[in-house]
């Protein structure tokens, strides 16, 4: 039920972070002046940086994972308000029985753990586990696989300071972030334990990170200058802020990216909320990627709160307008965001992608409850990445109250359940002329379910509060890029593609070509190829010209190039949505073109288009070099359809000119495997197999393994998603039933339902006007054999 009440009193001796210089404040309706601190809420802060050129939001990767439950996780634990805390908890639960592990390599902590449904696995870590430093590597990073997809929290416990995040899996993980932090406690600006933070972990080894901080840090990089630091798989890096950091601002805004994808973790070490109200508390969330934000927003109040919540809506790009309850209240620049209170249901809308995080006030911001708990930062997933069930938890101990927030659309009530059993619609608020209503529900102590029998999509956010303590985090997103339109697609012409395969003269001139196609608007605006010759020398760009069609050309002379040859990958844009060629880390795997007298090495291979799952697979090839010798024999592997990073194992030479190395049993599996060969001279130019194709495809749809279940497609014009579309799908088994919306483009629209059924007839609805016109494809993938489902639409 529904609930508003006062907390219980707690000793006020025990609690030391509590104890702050009161602030003279005049406070309204939404309104707040600190006078003190000269901070006036609603505010837009500027972050006072420019969008790098190198900053692209990526719109074109191919993934099954489309949510917050994954089967491998890179996670970290930021400082908290010292370096000893009562605990560092990890709280796992899946929707089926399973196996797995949690490590830290760097520590050699490692502990397994089994799921069981409907319970709380916790993970206890070591206190070392902490991140404590700024400004220095040190492998901390948490790794955690399981069997099956499960869900994960992390905890970081201590008497009156503690909060949780949803981590996010490694398959959603990109190179491309901005921060959202907090500022420094004011009323005590000497404490190492009151600083903004935020740090990164890299699941890759080689991985470079660029950070761009919006304010100076702990060791004097000043505001706008640039860090650079390169991890390697499982290092860790955190930044905290100075110790007289301004408190008007702080890492909001800041820019992280990274050549192969990282973890990101924010917050602030023990923030008071809004700035100077006692008391203090750790705050923390994993940022999902840029590309994963939105537009769209409802919002509703804390239960136990009297006074409302602090907001900040963060830009993704300029010229953003964002609107609160229909009215214009700020135009954002990229890295800008605007901090205000509310104190009501409401929404919030933008023209532009945003993330939106709602911050539980401090204890005094209250002054009318007593000890009802304090700060703590709770990421709002938008509408477009709202889901219709949720397995969520609260920790597991340590809070005497947990709530979870639930915004739905009104029509979606009725058809609510709970732990199975139906939510009372009496719970509900109407959130103004949005279709939309909300509830705060206390929850006991474990694992529930939450979902919606028509599958109306909805959001949840989960917290709690003890005394002078709190935590937050959203139950459960959607993870799909939302981003409207379509990222360019960049191809190699068949003519290039030969080119990479010759050697090339060192006065001869070379002609480049790629097709890039887009199939939505925005449409490509420009093509740029970047060049190093001779290898290790520094790419520099060029604007490639357009021709005719979907061709881009740029014509090198030949004293562009030099012996012993060229490397060279290319980006795109179409000034909303960026992508490149190679998709991953394109100046670490470039294309390679040989100049005379050097000549490229040549690889040999008989492709393997089947094999059984979960066995190893061992690879051969042949590799000759007439120039001199191959230095490095790559073979590069990775599951179909998830994380897009290839990974790489050195091919050892078991023979003259034989290469062989394994692909491993974990990654060949019902989803299918891409696999290629890489091989590096001893002059830095390389050669890939296969030629034409960008890798070879394992166990999809070529000698499939007896045990793959493939997709039933359905194609529906001219779209029926413009009124109600009934969709029943009949399952002979009980299993896992995935249904999937893709473009004619095989670009994946949506997930529509991924979850556990029972044998039978199941009905779910799309509601009107959820896409545009056009034509799609719905791919179906159930537990019985191939024919066996049905599959009406109508």
């Amino acid at each position: 039920m529904k609930h508003s009440f006062t907390f219980l009193s707690f000793v006020a001796a025990f609690v030391l972070l509590s104890i702050g210089v009161q602030s003279q404040v005049t406070r309204g309706t939404g309104v707040i002046t600190n006078h003190e601190t000269g901070i006036e809420l609603p505010r837009v802060v500027k972050s006072n940086l420019t969008m790098p050129e190198s900053f692209h939001i990526m719109g074109h990767q191919s993934r099954d994972a489309i949510d917050n439950k994954g089967t491998e996780f890179w996670l970290l634990m930021e400082r908290n308000y010292d370096t000893y805390v009562d605990g560092l908890y990890l709280d796992i639960t899946s929707d089926v029985s399973t196996n797995g592990n949690v490590s830290i390599p760097g520590l050699s902590f490692t502990m397994d753990f089994t799921t069981t449904p409907g319970q709380i696995t916790r993970i206890t870590l070591p206190n070392e586990a902490q991140v404590n430093t700024s400004e220095t590597i040190e492998n901390k990073g948490i790794h955690v696989v399981a069997e099956d997809e499960v869900t994960v929290y992390g905890l970081s416990l201590k008497a009156y300071t503690s909060d949780c995040f949803l981590a996010l899996p490694l398959d959603i993980l990109s190179s491309q972030y901005l921060v959202m932090s907090y500022p420094n406690l004011v009323w005590n600006p000497i404490s190492d334990g009151t600083l903004g933070q935020f740090a990164v972990v890299s699941p890759y080894d080689n991985n470079t990170i660029t950070i761009t901080p919006t304010c100076a840090t702990y060791y004097g990089v000043a505001a706008g200058n640039q860090i650079t630091v390169t991890l390697d798989r499982g290092e860790t890096y955190q930044l905290r802020t100075a110790y007289n950091s301004d408190p008007l601002t702080d890492f909001t805004g800041s820019i992280v990216q990274s050549t192969l994808p990282v973890a990101l973790f924010s917050g602030n070490s023990c923030a008071s909320i809004p700035t100077n109200y006692s008391a203090c508390d750790i705050i923390l969330e994993q940022i999902p990627p840029v590309s994963t934000w939105g537009n769209n927003f409802v919002t509703y109040p804390l239960e136990g709160r009297e006074n409302g919540d602090t907001w900040r809506i963060l830009s993704s790009q300029n010229n953003n307008n964002v609107y609160v309850n229909d009215v214009l209240t700020a135009t954002l620049d990229f890295g800008d965001f605007y901090e205000f209170i509310l104190d009501e249901p409401a929404k919030i809308n933008s023209s532009k992608p945003v993330l939106v995080m709602q911050f539980s006030n401090g204890d005094d911001f209250d002054p009318g409850l007593a000890n009802n708990g304090d700060p703590f930062m709770m990421l709002i997933p938008p509408e477009e990445q709202f889901m219709d069930s949720y397995t969520f938890a609260t920790p597991s101990s340590g809070f005497a109250y947990n709530y979870v927030t639930i915004t739905i659309p009104t029509e979606g009530i009725s058809t609510l359940m709970l732990d199975g059993s139906p939510v009372s619609p009496s719970w509900f608020t109407s959130i103004g002329n949005t279709g939309f209503s909300a509830a705060g529900i206390e929850l006991s102590v474990g694992s529930h379910t939450i979902n919606n029998t028509a599958n109306i999509p909805f959001g949840i956010y989960s917290y709690g509060f003890n005394g002078y303590d709190s935590y937050g985090y959203a139950g459960g997103l959607s993870l799909e890029f939302i981003y409207e339109g379509s990222a360019p697609v960049i191809t190699r012409t068949t003519a290039t593609v030969n080119a990479c395969q010759q050697n090339h003269a060192d006065d001869e001139d070379l002609v480049i070509e790629v097709d890039v196609v887009d199939a939505q608007e925005p449409y490509t605006q420009a093509v740029y190829m970047y060049y190093e010759s001779p290898p290790g020398n520094g790419y520099q760009m060029v604007e490639m010209d357009y021709v005719a069609g979907d061709t881009w050309t740029y014509s090198m002379t030949h004293d562009m190039t030099f012996d012993p040859g060229v490397n060279f990958y290319f980006t795109a844009t179409d000034g909303q949505l960026y992508s490149s060629d190679p998709l991953i880390d394109p100046s670490n795997n470039p294309y390679s073109m040989a100049v005379l007298p050097n000549e490229l090495p040549v690889i040999s291979h008989d492709p393997v288009y089947a094999a059984d799952y979960d066995t190893d697979l061992l690879i051969s090839c042949q590799v000759t070099d007439e120039t001199d010798y191959p230095e490095m024999v790559e073979l590069n592997y990775r599951t179909h359809g998830g994380n897009p990073v290839f990974n790489s194992v050195e091919m050892s030479e078991v023979g003259k000119g034989v290469y062989a190395a394994s692909i491993p049993g974990s990654s060949i599996n019902e989803n299918g495997t891409d696999y290629y060969i890489s091989a590096r001279d001893n002059f830095g130019v390389s050669a890939r197999f296969p030629i034409e194709e960008e890798y070879v495809k394992l166990n999809q749809g070529v000698g499939i393994a007896e045990n793959h279940v493939e997709a039933a497609q359905v194609t529906v014009a001219p779209n029926p998603f413009t009124q109600e579309t009934s969709i029943a799908i009949e399952m002979k088994e009980s299993g896992k039933l995935m249904v999937e919306l893709y473009d004619v483009t095989g670009k994946k629209i949506r997930m529509l339902k991924d979850t556990e059924m029972e044998a039978g007839v199941h009905h779910f609805t799309l509601r009107k006007g959820t896409l545009p016109e056009g034509i799609y494809l719905l791919k179906v993938k159930a537990a019985n054999a191939i024919g066996s489902q049905k599959l009406i639409i109508r």
